[in-house]
């Protein structure tokens, strides 16, 4: 018998009838089957020696269903057991020699030499699907020369790393790993900034149903981050990390679950953080025309600030659940199909519980405040199709909110409460006909021109004292009404290569009158956009695409005034550029680059005429801009193996931040970054040119190295 295939059903021989096994013989198929795994998704057998010809036998016959062998009395079903052996172990490894210099803000010169040896090794338990280990060390030796205008100094350092790994069932759909590993950014080769020791521990585990309808993970992480050099020399850093999530189906429901908690503490002062977070989702959709989405979520944040006695202390817990439905009506036609009703309906509750506290301690002085709120909202809209080209939509809303503010400051304790609840109702007629083609045009479609308007009707009724972007202010009524006129132009243009260019044009006016605001306020916007999408263009290794878009916007709002806020006069612009390109220039040699930038600017806090909202304004533009640029030629002046890359990183903004529970952050960022490479590969022997310029929190670095690697 073949015991890692699938065994017959039993009860059968081949395709005949069912026939007819004693008692005892089934009970033992029944085991031997209990003891099978099918495919790759566990241990194959149970442990325990190999019984012997007779008992295989027997056992072949009870799988195959062939008459006259009798069942082995007082034995044991079992496999031929798991080998609890290794298999020969792997090894590999390296030898590598650095020199690199590198050149700092204020004129220092770090001259740094160091040598490296790996030694990596790998196995498997019984078989490779069953356990894997793979694991390694190495030792450094860094000698170091840094160098000022009237001084220099000589310093040598030594260092090790290691990793070690673990995985049970890798390809089955439950498995395990176990990582652990230290690692040295001096051994990295083009690591820019201060060196640092990093130290890992990576723990996964996962499990998917059979069916893939339910899915499980796991994931715990240790990070300890410690600079070897620079202001946070001899600084450790610990980020630990607990993460979940689980995904349920069941018919026309889907259930999700995900949770996180991280906390951070540094070694250099008393600094300390924790952040929590829950969520559940639920789904449901039994049919096309009906859906109901409900999110639970749960976010806390914990920070601890102190230093030579003083303390600060500062917690925030946020609690929301949020539900959402649509219905839209369906009819059938007379041949059974679906008919797409015109109405829509929607409705939408959402419950919000926050508190924010801190506690601080300052020359002796303590202080505490406490801020808690509670809102409600319930919402309820409608839309309906009048015709293909007009529609009439409406809702209503209610919304309680109750604050509580409180605290002590020199022993003296406060207590404030507030509540307030606010009613709004609104109805919008608007048309927008599908378009109207001018002329004709060669390359592409003709000119498009699509107009549209649209009035808006709100009211809204307010009790108690209701938060406004300029403060409180008195409960009441306020009445608004819209009217909106908006045409746009737009052409696309089709290459051969199945490339397109697209050009859309828009401008809306639009005047809103509010019983808060003195006067009526207008508005005039305008908006460019030009998108090109580049079609398939080459063969082979010297094919290319890209995408590339712009965008252009301005708002400029006259007129009105409101309390507190001054003249609602004011300009908005929004700039938007994305480029995303992959180019083969030959067989060997590519470029690829992706850059996103946009760029805003309000001068004055206004009210937006489209939105109905407050605009915040703020001093000139605010830039972001993210993206890379990057040249390969695999075989520089034909010669094998000799390559050649040339990469560009620029990011204007800092997401990663091990305070607030990045495991794979570092204490510096590199917000530019310029590299050259040039790496050549003779056998086993690996050879490297680095050129390197970056600008490490603000300030520039520049590198050159160079790396000699031998592989065995």
């Amino acid at each position: 018998m073949h015991r890692g295939s699938s065994c017959s059903v039993p009860g059968r021989r081949g395709r005949g009838a069912v026939r007819r096994l004693p008692i005892a013989a089934a009970v033992t198929l029944l085991s031997l089957l209990m003891l099978r795994a099918g495919g790759v998704q566990a241990a194959a057998f149970a442990p325990g020696p190999v019984i012997g010809a007779v008992d295989a036998a027997a056992a072949d016959a009870l799988e195959n269903g062939s008459p006259g062998v009798a069942d082995p009395a007082g034995v044991a079903p079992a496999g031929n057991g798991i080998v609890w052996g290794f298999a020969p172990v792997r090894l590999g490894g390296s030898v590598s020699l650095d020199l690199r210099r590198q050149r700092l803000e204020d004129g220092r010169r770090n001259t740094q030499g160091l040598s490296y040896a790996e030694l990596q090794w790998s196995t498997h338990l019984w078989e490779p699907w069953f356990v894997q280990l793979r694991g390694g060390f190495g030792a450094l030796v860094a000698r170091d020369v840094s160098r000022q205008v009237d001084s220099s100094t000589t310093s040598t350092s030594r260092g090790g790393t290691g990793h070690v790994a673990v995985s049970v069932f890798p390809q089955s759909r439950f498995p395990f790993e176990l990582r652990a590993d230290v690692s040295d950014s001096r051994v990295r080769g083009d690591h820019v900034g201060s060196d640092y020791r990093l130290r890992r521990l990576i723990v996964d585990q996962s499990w998917r149903q059979l069916n893939g309808t339910d899915s499980y993970a796991i994931n715990l992480e240790h990070s300890t981050l410690e600079s070897l050099t620079g202001t946070l020399a001899g600084v450790a850093d610990r980020v630990d990390s607990l993460r979940a999530q689980a995904l349920q189906q069941r018919d026309d429901h889907r259930f999700e679950w995900s949770g996180q908690l991280s906390r951070n503490q540094r070694s250099d002062s008393e600094n300390r953080s924790r952040y929590a977070n829950l969520s559940a989702r639920h789904a449901w959709q039994p049919v096309g025309d009906v859906q109901l989405d409900t999110l639970a979520t749960w976010n806390e944040v914990r920070l601890h600030a102190g230093l030579l006695g003083n303390r600060q202390d500062s917690e925030t817990d946020i609690r929301q659940i949020a539900s959402f439905a649509s219905w839209r009506p369906a009819s059938d036609r007379s041949d059974g199909e679906p008919l797409r009703s015109p109405l829509q309906l929607t409705g939408s509750v959402r419950l919000i519980e926050a508190d924010t506290g801190t506690d601080s301690l300052n020359a002796g002085l303590s202080s505490r405040s406490r801020t808690g709120l509670r809102a409600a909202n319930v919402a309820l809209g409608a839309s309906r199709e009048l015709s293909p080209a007009w529609r009439l939509s409406g809702g209503w809303s209610g919304t309680r909110i109750e604050t509580e503010a409180g605290g002590s400051a020199a022993l003296t304790p406060s207590t404030a409460t507030a509540a307030s609840t606010v009613q709004t109702g609104n109805l919008t007629l608007a048309w927008a006909p599908v378009g109207v083609l001018l002329g004709n045009a060669q390359g592409g479609a003709a000119w498009r021109y699509t107009p549209g308007v649209s009035a808006s009707l709100g009211a809204s009724r307010s009790s108690g004292v209701v938060a406004t972007p300029s403060g409180a202010a008195p409960a009441g009524r306020r009445l608004t009404q819209g009217l909106q006129l908006n045409h746009g132009l737009g052409r696309d243009w089709l290459g051969d290569d199945g490339g397109s260019l697209s050009l859309q044009l828009g401008q809306s006016l639009g005047a809103l009158h509010d019983s808060q605001v003195a006067g009526t306020v207008r508005a005039l916007a305008h908006t460019l956009g030009l998108a090109w999408q580049g079609g398939l263009s080459g063969e082979g290794s010297t094919a290319s695409y890209g995408y590339a878009s712009a965008s252009y916007s301005d708002s400029r709002t006259l007129g009105g005034g409101a309390p507190g806020l001054g003249s609602t006069g004011g300009r908005f612009q929004l700039v938007n550029l994305q480029l995303s390109r992959r180019t083969g220039l030959s067989r060997h040699s590519s470029w690829n680059g992706n850059l996103t930038a946009q760029g805003s600017r309000s001068d004055t806090q206004q009210l937006d005429v489209f939105t109905g909202q407050t605009r915040l304004g703020g001093p000139g533009w605010l830039p972001f801009y993210s993206g890379s640029l990057s040249y390969e030629h695999l075989r520089v002046a034909d010669v094998p193996r000799l390559r050649y890359t040339a990469t560009l990183t620029v990011n204007s903004q800092a997401f990663e931040s091990r305070s607030t529970g990045d495991i794979d952050a570092l204490h510096e960022r590199v917000t530019a970054s310029v590299e050259n490479r040039l790496d050549h590969s003779i056998g086993q022997l690996e050879l490297r040119l680095l050129a390197r310029a970056a600008r490490v929190d603000g300030r520039p670095v520049g590198l050159i190295g160079a790396r000699a690697l031998r592989r065995f």
